[in-house]
C-alpha cells in the first residue's frame, strides 16, 4: 500500500525543488560554512578580560550563529520565511552581540563611568546566564565608539541602513502584517511571490554577514590574520636553524576563504570595500 503525502511533505517537495529555492539554499549553506570556519580562525584570539572576571570568549557565540543558519535554511526549505526571518534577527543580534563584547574592550577608557560599568556588568550577567534588557540599539552605541567603526559606519552610511533592516526583521517577527505569516508555497506561488521572496532573504543575511564582518575587521583587524603567521612564530628554530623561515608582513595575510568571500559578496555594501579594508587594516584582503 502506497502512504499518501500530507501537505507538509508536499509542500516542502514543491519548495525544495524550486528553481530560486535552490539556489538560496546554496547561499545559505555558503554563509553556514563560513561562519563555521570563521569561527575556528578567531578563536583563541578573541579573549576579552574585564574587570572582576577571568579572561572570556564570545566564540561560542558564533558556533551557535552557524548552527542558526542551518536552521534558517530548513525553514526556507519549507517556504516558511516568516519563521525564517525570524532567526534571521536572532542570527544578527548573536554575532552583534559578539561584536559588543571585543568593542566594548577597545572602547573602556572612553566611556563614561556609568556606561563602563553597565557594560560590565551585562557582560558578567551574560556569563552567569542572567542578562536581561539589553537592546540592539544599545549594542551598536558601544560597537559605534570605536573609531574605526565610525569611520565605516559614515562612509556606508550603515546606521540607517541597520535601521531599515531593522524595521524588516521586526515586521516579521511580531507579525505586522498578513504578508509576514508563513504561508503555502502554492499560494505565494500562485501569486508569484517565491523570487522576491528569495532575493530580498538573500539580500539581507548577505548585508548582515557583510556589515558584521567589516565591522569586527575594524574593531580587530588580527581576527581574519591568516595561521602561516602564528606557525611561523611556533615553528622550532632548533631544528630548522639553517632555513630561513620569513614572518615580515605575514602578519598582514588573510586566509583565502575570508577574502573570497569578501570579494563576491562586497557588491551588497560597495566594490570597493576590500579595497577600504585594505586601506584602513593593513589586511591584504
Amino acid at each position: 500500500m502506497v502512504e499518501e503525502l500530507d501537505e507538509f511533505e508536499i509542500n516542502r517537495l514543491k519548495t525544495s525543488s524550486n528553481d530560486k529555492i535552490i539556489k538560496l539554499n546554496v547561499l545559505l549553506l555558503e554563509i553556514r560554512d563560513f561562519m563555521s570556519d570563521f569561527q575556528f580562525l578567531v578563536f583563541g584570539r578573541d579573549f576579552t578580560l574585564l574587570k572582576n572576571t577571568v579572561p572570556i570568549t564570545g566564540n561560542r557565540i558564533l558556533d551557535s550563529a552557524s548552527r542558526t543558519i542551518e536552521s534558517m535554511r530548513n525553514c526556507c526549505l519549507n517556504a516558511n520565511f516568516a519563521d525564517a526571518y525570524t532567526l534571521l534577527r536572532k542570527y544578527r543580534d548573536d554575532i552583534f552581540f559578539y561584536v559588543y563584547i571585543l568593542a566594548g574592550e577597545k572602547s573602556l577608557d572612553n566611556m563614561q563611568r556609568e556606561q563602563k560599568n553597565k557594560f560590565e556588568d551585562n557582560i558578567c550577567d551574560w556569563i552567569n546566564n542572567q542578562l536581561n534588557n539589553l537592546y540592539v540599539s544599545d549594542v551598536f552605541k558601544i560597537i559605534f565608539k570605536v573609531k574605526d567603526v565610525q569611520k565605516t559606519i559614515k562612509k556606508y552610511n550603515l546606521q540607517n541602513a541597520m535601521s531599515k533592516m531593522s524595521d524588516r526583521l521586526n515586521n516579521y517577527v511580531h507579525s505586522n502584517g498578513r504578508s509576514y505569516y508563513n504561508c503555502s508555497f502554492d499560494i505565494m506561488d500562485m501569486n508569484g511571490e517565491i523570487g522576491n521572496k528569495c532575493n530580498e532573504f538573500t539580500e539581507a543575511i548577505t548585508f548582515i554577514t557583510m556589515t558584521f564582518l567589516v565591522i569586527i575587521i575594524m574593531v580587530n583587524p588580527i581576527l581574519i590574520m591568516s595561521s602561516d603567521y602564528v606557525d611561523c612564530l611556533e615553528v622550532n628554530y632548533e631544528e630548522f636553524k639553517n632555513v630561513v623561515i620569513p614572518i615580515e608582513g605575514k602578519q598582514y595575510l588573510v586566509p583565502p576563504f575570508v577574502s573570497e568571500f569578501i570579494v563576491k559578496h562586497k557588491g551588497v555594501l560597495d566594490e570597493k570595500v576590500d579595497e577600504y579594508i585594505r586601506n584602513m587594516t593593513g589586511m591584504q584582503v
